[in-house]
C-alpha cells in the first residue's frame, strides 16, 4: 500500500474519532448546563479543545450558545466540527478507492450537516440537544457502516491505529482537565454530578454503576478510565487493541514492525502495572502528562515506519 494512502486513511479515522469525542463533550455538558441551577462553566470544555488565551475563556465561559457556535462552526478554531470534519473528509477523497462507497457517503453526509445552517435554527428554537444528538447519532451510523463494509485489509489496520490513538489521548485529555480542577484529588468524593458529567462523557457511566459500588470517588474513576480492559475508552484497553494491530501487520510482513512493537510494550508495561490506588495527586498529573506524550511519541513513529514521515 502507498504511504500517502495508508497516512490518509490514518487521519481519517483519527478526525472522525475527535468529532465523536467532541460531540459527547458538547452534548453532555450542554444538557448539564441545564440541569444546573447556578452558573455552570464551559471552561473545562475550552481549555482543552480550544487555542483561546485565559482572558477569552473566561469571557465565553458561561455562555452555552457561544460555545456551541465556536464548537462547532467558528473557522478559526482548529477543534470546530465543522474543521475537523472537513479534515477528516479531505483525507477520505484523496483516497475514495480505498474506501467503499458507503463510508464516503456516510463521512461526507455528516460533512454537509456539520456546514449547514442548522445550529443556528436550532438555537433559535432552543433545540440544540436535537441538533448535537443527530450528529452524534450520525458518528455512530459512520463508526457502524464503516465497521460493515471496510474490508479487513492492511488500510483496516491503519484507520484502526489511528481511532485508538486518537481515543486514548481523548481519555486522558478528559481526565486531565477534570482532576486537575480539583488538583488531582483522587480521594476526592466531589459531588455525583461532577463525576457523571465526565463518566458520560466517556460513555462509561452505566460501566461504572456496575462494577464500583462504593459510590463516586476520584480513585475509581481514574481506574477505569485508565486500567480498566473491558471499557472501551479506557487507555489500557486502546493499547491492548495498538498492540494486536501492530502484531498483526507484522505477521503480514509490513516493514519496520520491530520498533513498533518495542514501543508500544513499554508503554503497556508502563500503563498495566501502575497502582492507583497508591498515586499521589502529584504522581496522577504527571502520569497523565507523561503517557499523553508517549502516544503522540507513538504516533509519530508509526509517521516515520509506514507514512514516509521524515
Amino acid at each position: 500500500m502507498l504511504s500517502r494512502i495508508a497516512d490518509a486513511q490514518y487521519w481519517m479515522m483519527r478526525y472522525t474519532e475527535r468529532t465523536s469525542g467532541i460531540l459527547r463533550i458538547l452534548r453532555i455538558n450542554f444538557i448539564t448546563s441545564l440541569d444546573r441551577t447556578d452558573d455552570y462553566s464551559w471552561k473545562p470544555i475550552l481549555q482543552v479543545y480550544t487555542r483561546l488565551n485565559d482572558a477569552e475563556k473566561e469571557a465565553m465561559s458561561h455562555r452555552g450558545d457561544e460555545v456551541l457556535r465556536y464548537m462547532i462552526s467558528h473557522r478559526e478554531n482548529p477543534y470546530a466540527l465543522r474543521n475537523v470534519v472537513a479534515q477528516a473528509r479531505e483525507n477520505a477523497r484523496g483516497m475514495q478507492d480505498h474506501v467503499t462507497k458507503e463510508v464516503w457517503e456516510c463521512l461526507n453526509g455528516l460533512y454537509h450537516k456539520v456546514n449547514s445552517n442548522e445550529l443556528e435554527k436550532a438555537i433559535e428554537r432552543g433545540e440544540q440537544i436535537i441538533f448535537l444528538s443527530n450528529l452524534a447519532d450520525h458518528c455512530f451510523l459512520f463508526n457502524g457502516v464503516t465497521d460493515a463494509t471496510m474490508p479487513r485489509g492492511e488500510g483496516w489496520h491503519y484507520m484502526n491505529l489511528g481511532k485508538f490513538i486518537e481515543r486514548a489521548i481523548q481519555t486522558m485529555d478528559m481526565l486531565d482537565v477534570r482532576f486537575s480542577a480539583i488538583d488531582y484529588d483522587l480521594g476526592s468524593t466531589t459531588n455525583i454530578p461532577y463525576w457523571r458529567n465526565l463518566l458520560l462523557t466517556l460513555s462509561g457511566y452505566e460501566m461504572y454503576l456496575k462494577r464500583y459500588r462504593g459510590g463516586f470517588q476520584g480513585r475509581n474513576v481514574a481506574d477505569m478510565a485508565i486500567l480498566n480492559p473491558e471499557f472501551p475508552r479506557s487507555v489500557m484497553y486502546c493499547l491492548h487493541r495498538i498492540e494486536q494491530i501492530i502484531n498483526s501487520l507484522s505477521h503480514e510482513n509490513v516493514g519496520g514492525t520491530p520498533q513498533l512493537q518495542k514501543q508500544i510494550g513499554r508503554l503497556r508495561a508502563k500503563v498495566e502495572f501502575v497502582e492507583i490506588e497508591q498515586f499521589t495527586s502529584a504522581q496522577l498529573k504527571g502520569f497523565l502528562t507523561e503517557t499523553k506524550k508517549d502516544f503522540y511519541q507513538l504516533s509519530s513513529t508509526l509517521g516515520q515506519t509506514y507514512f514516509a514521515y521524515q
